[in-house]
């Protein structure tokens, strides 16, 4: 099962990567001269702790990827 998801627009300009287990997604030109960070709050998820953050009970909500020029879907 992967744990990161990524996608460049039909464009190449943008690039998406979601990290399923820490509900992050970085949105980024390519270049990677403008980063847009988009965390969600997680209870009970937390970077040292492995076994918690990928455990049963730490739920995932997105599972694919698409993107058009303007957009990206999760």
């Amino acid at each position: 099962m992967k744990k990161v998801l990524s996608i460049v627009s039909p464009s190449g300009n943008r690039m998406a990567y979601a990290y399923k287990y820490f509900r992050k997604v970085l949105v980024m030109d390519t270049s990677a001269q403008t980063v847009r960070d988009i965390t969600f709050a997680a209870d009970g998820v937390e970077a040292k702790n492995d076994i918690l953050t990928l455990g049963p009970d730490n739920v995932t909500y997105y599972w694919g990827i698409s993107a058009t020029d303007d957009y990206f879907f999760l």
